[in-house]
This record gives structure tokens, C-alpha cells and sequence, in this order.
């Protein structure tokens, strides 16, 4: 199975998530990059000591499908 080393990134989690860390390089001889934060399944999970995942996309995506449908709400009338 290979690896798109262009989609794939490292995040480190935990006591020792700021340490600095070795590139991992795939079969393909490709180098993953390190990030601080990454997004799977539309959550974001941030590097720190304790897992930590932030909202708020998901909160600004919501906020702003409701106000859409609340503004075509408002216009009926």
C-alpha cells in the first residue's frame, strides 16, 4: 500500500510533544512533514502535552450554515 507523502503529516502528543523529532521518510523515499496541528475527520487535533482537539471550524461551519437558513427565513415574509 503506498503513502501520499503530500496528504500525510506527523503530529507528536504528550510530555515530550515539543521535543524535536527526526524526519520520517516513507519506502518511496518521500519526507512527511511535522505539524502542530492536524485534521481528520473535521476535527482538529493540536499538539500538546494532554490530547487536545479544537472546535472551532466546526463551530464557525455551523454558525454560518444557521445564519444562512436563518437569513432565508427572514426574507419569506
Amino acid at each position: 500500500m503506498s503513502l501520499n507523502a503530500k496528504k500525510s503529516t506527523c503530529i507528536r502528543t504528550g510530555p515530550r510533544f515539543n521535543v524535536n523529532c527526526c524526519n520520517i521518510v516513507t519506502t518511496d523515499g518521500c519526507e512527511l512533514s511535522w505539524t502542530n496541528v492536524v485534521r481528520y475527520l473535521e476535527i482538529f487535533i493540536e499538539s500538546a502535552s494532554c490530547f487536545k482537539c479544537s472546535l472551532d471550524n466546526a463551530k464557525c461551519s455551523f454558525y454560518r450554515s444557521f445564519n444562512g437558513i436563518l437569513e432565508e427565513l427572514v426574507e419569506l415574509p
